[in-house]
């Protein structure tokens, strides 16, 4: 399914716009903090909690579902490599692992 097709001059005015929306957003001004533009949508973020990265390298080894599991452990171990705590051993507490 294919969009109207704009004017040339609409187009030309939206790249002005996107661009010196860009600029601002580069260029921090010294007057104001720097906050998120409400025009330019977030990209969402993966959570940050080391037991939902553990969870999803689990549940995605369980399912089978390799490409899943490669994401999960790439994002624990970012998270890992940063700094982050350790997820919580999910395993039940055993009087060998004490």
């Amino acid at each position: 399914m294919s969009r109207p097709a704009q004017p040339a001059g609409d187009r030309d005015r939206d790249r002005t716009l996107y661009a010196a929306l860009l600029a601002m957003r580069r260029q921090p001004s010294p007057t104001r903090p720097c906050l998120p533009d409400p025009a330019i949508p977030l990209i969402p973020r993966r959570p940050v909690d080391p037991d939902a990265y553990l969870s999803r390298l689990v549940d995605a080894a369980v399912a089978g579902d390799a490409a899943e599991l490669q994401l999960a452990a790439h994002d624990l171990a970012v998270w890992l490599q940063r700094g982050g705590t350790p997820p919580r051993d999910p395993r039940p507490t055993h009087p060998e692992r004490r």
